[in-house]
């Protein structure tokens, strides 16, 4: 796995070094830092969980040594930055300085992605369109999504949410296209597609990816992971962190 390092603002030695992950739990990522800080230094770290990020807060006393190179080695592409950025300005600024392009169907979401991106000062250098398609119908006419896939597969499926994500792309002409399906409740739940379930699609010009989530089953976090999580898809694939994409990958 390739690591991300980035760059500690301001120099060592004066403060402390706050590192925001996203896509570990708080246990996964407390094991990771077991291995990369002493045991008699591990009490003096903090870590504080978020739907939006898991961040690990450093003492000044850890930079007169090397264990916050340990650390962001240890963890990663999981680090999204070293300061205080949210994970939606961080993309933002990626897409902006890469000059790309953004696109956004949202069904679950009911368009939290796109003012998630608003959101952040600039994005109008890179948010192209969004298409909030909540019923089939709209799915069908505004995004291309076939009459088969919602009749064989349904609105909440895979192969539905990528062809949210395609569509948009191409509609849009945009470099990049996000898409989200799912049950946010708190009915219209099964045993087969429970409460909480979401498919996050991404279409790109490496590929087209989606992931399967179930998250808490509250209707304010499911919508709010689903965005973050799709976020940091994003940020990986901008970042050429394809490794953990991997596993989404469909075409």
């Amino acid at each position: 796995e390739d690591s991300v390092l980035p760059a500690i603002a301001g120099g060592p030695g004066s403060r402390t070094v706050r590192v925001r992950t996203m896509g570990m739990t708080e246990t996964e990522l407390e094991e990771r830092l077991k291995e990369a800080v002493p045991r008699e230094a591990f009490d003096d770290l903090s870590i504080i969980s978020s739907p939006r990020s898991v961040d690990v807060y450093l003492p000044p006393s850890f930079s007169d040594s090397d264990i916050v190179d340990r650390v962001l080695r240890r963890l990663g592409s999981y680090v999204y930055t070293v300061g205080d950025e949210s994970l939606e300005e961080v993309v933002v600024d990626m897409l902006i300085s890469s000059g790309k392009s953004i696109a956004t169907a949202e069904s679950v979401t009911g368009g939290l992605v796109a003012s998630t991106i608003v959101d952040v000062p600039g994005a109008s250098g890179t948010l192209l369109e969004g298409f909030v398609t909540y019923s089939n119908e709209a799915k069908k006419r505004e995004l291309g999504v076939s009459e088969e896939s919602l009749a064989r597969f349904g609105a909440v499926s895979e192969a539905v949410c990528i062809e949210m994500a395609v569509g948009a792309r191409q509609r849009a002409h945009a470099d990049f296209a996000l898409s989200t399906t799912g049950i946010a409740g708190p009915s219209g739940g099964s045993a087969e597609k429970p409460v909480g379930l979401c498919y996050l699609g991404l279409a790109s010009g490496s590929g087209v990816y989606c992931r399967r989530a179930v998250f808490p089953q509250d209707r304010r976090m499911v919508r709010e992971l689903a965005v973050y999580y799709l976020l940091d898809m994003l940020r990986l694939d901008l970042a050429g962190e394809r490794g953990r994409l991997k596993a989404f990958k469909r075409a």
